[in-house]
């Protein structure tokens, strides 16, 4: 998959929010390597403070989100209470009390809880307001409004800025590089601000490209600082087509054991090692089945697990496979997309099935090969293949420049009679308005972007007839 999902991109909303203060950093730095019981150890010795309140709370904040897990909004609101019984008029106490609010925010938001995530966000943002327009704690606010409202558009447009994505992503990118070159902003900062930049950039821009400039500029030995910093610097390099160079940061990081310490590693593994064709795949897919605390994403995985059986034959393991993901709740965005291709598992073709790993490798010429040998038996698929292929004729010619067999493909894939079982015919008609964009042709462009929101899509539709609806903006 090229985009992030909401909640895997969120992980480390509240990664900006540490403050190197000198009397935590060992703290922050155990935090930071995930050993959360050591961090437990320490905090509690510490005397009662709004800084232990809001060690405590980055503490548990963190360790739920490693794990995927949602954080609860009543556990901040009595972390809350805490901190503020500790009143002080310190830059400091207001910087602890802001990212409190901060975490609260996002368990609203994740709970679907809107109006209180806005309120404590709104709180947050008051605690900072009197720090020094200079501050750099100041400036880090910034960001995180800049990512606040480019979500808040997407579910609460009333609550939110009316930046263009344009002026909010180059905003953006100039307060990223102003804090990582400020001498002011202690290093331990910085490196968790390359991590939350990273992840957070698709949340404020498509322009892949952009992102790929910010993770080039943090240094090569950056991405094996921590568990966090491979899995963000991978998951970049994944997202702009960099597979080979994402698979040597994520083999260094599993000799320094971090897919121990963060699960999601070997799930991100496993899934990028079943797109290039190699068996290790199974390894790390069934590390994170048998690894993960919790049920998120596990569907995903054992998905995942089902194309492997699928490509392998063995008919036996990758029914029993997708009969389990069908008969359980999905938990996550990821384990809908489970939901949704393992009930289809009865039109998979493999040859269709390796061209769409070989696409999400990044290997469009090997894509495109399969993909033409499938063409020579196109007269055997059903309604159903014939529609995948031609979506995926359209998608490889659309990434290789080769515009006008593009157009042509998605064309044929824009089959109004498969919308409600298929999301090809949306995503082409949305693909066919970005190349007229691309090419100039506003009127076309929007013409197609029209079919895209008109048209249903049995999984992603909001997410895409918003991109369409930007796209016309």
């Amino acid at each position: 998959m090229q985009r992030f999902t909401k909640i895997s991109i969120l992980i480390v909303l509240l990664l900006t929010s540490m403050m190197a203060m000198p009397q935590t950093d060992s703290c922050h730095n155990l935090i930071l390597k995930f050993r959360f019981d050591e961090a437990r150890q320490q905090i509690s010795r510490m005397p009662d403070g709004y800084q232990t309140a809001w060690l405590s709370a980055y503490t548990l904040f963190a360790e739920q989100l490693s794990e995927l897990g949602k954080p609860q909004p009543d556990t901040f609101a009595e972390l809350l209470k805490t901190a503020r019984h500790h009143q002080s008029n310190s830059a400091d106490y207001q910087q602890c009390l802001s990212d409190i609010y901060l975490m609260k925010c996002y368990a609203c938001f994740v709970n679907g809880s809107y109006l209180s995530s806005y309120t404590a966000y709104t709180q947050a943002r008051q605690a900072v307001a009197n720090l020094p327009p200079n501050d750099w704690r100041r400036q880090r606010f910034e960001l995180i409004e800049l990512i606040y409202d480019g979500q808040v558009q997407n579910v609460a447009p009333l609550f939110a800025d009316n930046l263009t994505e344009n002026v909010r992503t180059k905003r953006y990118c100039q307060i990223v590089e102003s804090l990582t070159n400020n001498p002011e902003v202690p290093e331990s900062f910085k490196n968790e601000l390359k991590v939350a930049s990273l992840l957070l950039y698709p949340l404020v821009s498509d322009n892949s490209l952009l992102g790929l400039g910010l993770l080039r500029s943090f240094g090569r030995e950056w991405p094996v600082s921590s568990p966090i910093a491979a899995y963000t610097a991978a998951k970049r390099l994944i997202a702009d087509d960099s597979t080979a160079l994402a698979l040597k940061i994520l083999s260094s990081a599993c000799q320094h054991g971090f897919n121990k310490q963060f699960n999601s590693i070997n799930l991100l593994i496993g899934n990028t090692m079943l797109n290039i064709s190699n068996d290790s795949c199974e390894f790390f897919l069934n590390q994170f089945i048998s690894n993960q605390n919790n049920p998120s994403d596990v569907l995903y995985a054992k998905f995942k697990l089902a194309w492997f059986w699928f490509l392998k034959g063995d008919a036996t393991k990758y029914e029993s496979l997708c009969q389990k993901v069908m008969q359980s709740a999905a938990i996550t965005s990821s384990d809908a997309q489970a939901k949704y291709e393992c009930a289809m598992y009865r039109y998979w073709d493999t040859l269709l099935l390796r061209a769409r790993l070989a696409f999400d490798a990044a290997d469009y010429k090997r894509c495109k090969s399969i993909l033409e040998a499938a063409g020579q038996h196109k007269s055997q698929f059903t309604p159903i293949q014939a529609n995948e292929y031609a979506y995926r004729m359209g998608r490889v010619c659309h990434k290789t420049g080769d515009y006008e067999n593009a157009k042509r493909f998605y064309e044929a894939a824009i089959d109004r009679n498969l919308e409600k079982t298929l999301y090809y015919p949306c995503y082409a008609a949305y693909y066919i308005g970005l190349i007229y964009k691309s090419e100039g042709d506003k009127m076309k462009a929007n013409e197609y972007f029209k079919i895209c929101r008109k048209t249903d899509s049995p999984i992603y539709g909001e997410s895409i007839h918003q991109k369409a609806k930007r796209e016309m903006e």
